[in-house]
C-alpha cells in the first residue's frame, strides 16, 4: 500500500516542528521507530525519504510490520535510534510509563519522541466510543508522564496538523481548539545528553 497524504501531512508537521525546535530537519535523521504503526503507512512515507523506519505494532496490517505487544513493549534490541512516533496510538496503551521507559532507552541522546492522542479534555464524551482505547490523556497527564520518563518536553501542544508554530504554543486553558476542529494533543520530548 502507498502511503495516503496523511502520513505525509504528517511527517512533514513534525519535520516542521523539528525544526523550529531543534534547528534539525527530520530529513538529516536516519532512523525511526513508529510504535502502533498501524497500515505502515508513516514508516513507508519515511522510507521514501531514505530514513530507516521500524513500524511496530500489535497487529499484523501489513508484512513489514513487527508485532509486539505494545504493554508489555521490550525495545532493548532497538538502540541509537533518533526519533520515535506514537500516532494516535498511545491511548491504546495500558502501560505507557513502560512504553515510554523503552522509548527513552532506545532513543540516542537528542532523539526526539513524538506523540499524538486524543485531549481527554475537549474529546471526554467521545473518547469511549472507540472501544480500544484504554487511557485517556490529558495535556497535563501527557506532560508528567514524559517528564517522569526522562524526558525533556520541547512542545505541547494542541495536536494540528500543518499549521503555524504559534499555534501551536497557544495555552490550552484558552481552548482555542476547539474552534480549530482539533481534538488532539501534541507533545515533543528529547532525551537529553548525558
Amino acid at each position: 500500500m502507498k502511503y495516503v497524504n496523511k502520513y505525509k501531512r504528517m511527517f512533514d508537521t513534525y519535520d516542521y516542528l523539528a525544526k523550529r525546535l531543534t534547528g534539525r530537519s527530520l530529513h538529516t535523521y536516519n532512523t525511526n521507530i513508529d510504535l502502533g504503526c498501524g497500515d505502515f503507512g508513516f514508516s513507508e512515507y519515511c522510507h521514501d525519504n531514505f530514513i530507516s523506519s521500524i513500524g511496530i505494532d500489535g497487529n499484523k496490517r501489513h508484512k513489514s510490520t513487527v508485532i509486539m505487544d505494545l504493554n508489555t513493549p521490550d525495545l532493548s534490541k532497538y538502540d541509537n535510534v533518533d526519533f520515535i512516533t506514537l500516532n494516535s496510538s498511545i491511548e491504546h496503551i495500558l502501560y505507557p510509563r513502560k512504553l515510554l521507559t523503552e522509548c527513552f532507552n532506545a532513543l540516542k541522546d537528542e532523539g526526539l519522541i513524538f506523540i499524538r492522542t486524543t485531549n481527554w479534555n475537549i474529546d471526554f464524551k467521545g473518547f469511549y466510543n472507540d472501544y480500544t482505547h484504554v487511557k485517556p490523556f490529558t495535556p497535563t497527564t501527557l506532560s508528567n508522564l514524559l517528564t517522569d520518563t526522562g524526558f525533556k518536553i520541547l512542545l505541547l501542544g494542541p495536536g494540528y496538523i500543518k499549521k503555524p508554530l504559534w499555534l501551536y504554543k497557544i495555552p490550552f486553558k484558552y481552548i482555542l481548539a476547539k474552534y480549530i476542529q482539533t481534538k488532539s494533543v501534541l507533545i515533543i520530548g528529547r532525551k537529553e545528553l548525558k
